[in-house]
């Protein structure tokens, strides 16, 4: 039987040690740094390229579908502007079709 030597001390793993599959992931990026600078240098530009196709918008765009309807009348009473004007106004919006209230 052989003897084990230092190379065999090296590859078995240490107590607490990540799995095989990721300590040969990182074996594999710790021998090769320019491949592991791209693959970063590819996520980040990847990044960007879909931060600005990102669909966001500060304001969108949507229609408000309310009426605001202002009157002034100097020297009337509340009761003047509500005979003379905001009463006839809600007869005649009441008889239009697809309003909700």
């Amino acid at each position: 039987m052989a003897e084990p030597t230092g190379m065999d001390e090296l590859r078995r793993p240490a107590p607490g040690a990540p799995p095989a599959s990721r300590a040969g992931l990182i074996e594999a990026f710790a021998r090769h740094p320019v491949a592991c600078n791209l693959l970063m240098a590819i996520m980040l530009l990847t990044g960007a390229a879909a931060l600005t196709r990102l669909n966001t918008q500060t304001y969108p765009d949507f229609d408000i579908n309310t009426i605001t309807v202002r009157m002034v009348w100097s020297g009337a009473t509340p009761e003047d502007v509500e005979a003379a004007i905001t009463a006839p106004l809600e007869r005649e919006l009441l008889n239009l079709g697809g309003l909700k209230e």
